[in-house]
């Protein structure tokens, strides 16, 4: 039997930092939900700063980016891939300062 999964993951949640949140910490951990084993692409700004979060058997995803942050106000998003490729939506921005 083959099953055939057109079906991309929805898009995650960005739940850490948490919007509208204000931060001190230059390399914040960045973190959500999304479709379990998947892979999350987290970007900060539009710029790729994880490219592939694996996603726990729980929906759970983590990340810290590997260089500071510029200061000001930042906007994250994520885009999941499920793991037979097919890419999701990004999320819904969330921004942090």
């Amino acid at each position: 039997t083959i099953t055939v999964d057109g079906t991309p993951p929805a898009a995650p949640v960005v739940t850490a930092p948490a919007n509208g949140s204000t931060t001190n910490n230059p390399r914040p951990t960045l973190a959500g939900t999304a479709e379990p084993n998947s892979t999350v692409e987290v970007r900060v700004d539009g710029a790729v700063v994880c490219a592939s979060v694996v996603v726990s058997a729980g929906g759970a995803w983590s990340c810290t980016p590997a260089s500071n942050l510029a200061d000001g106000t930042r906007q994250v998003t994520a885009r999941a891939t499920d793991a037979v490729g097919n890419l999701g939506p990004a999320s819904t921005p969330s921004s942090f300062t």
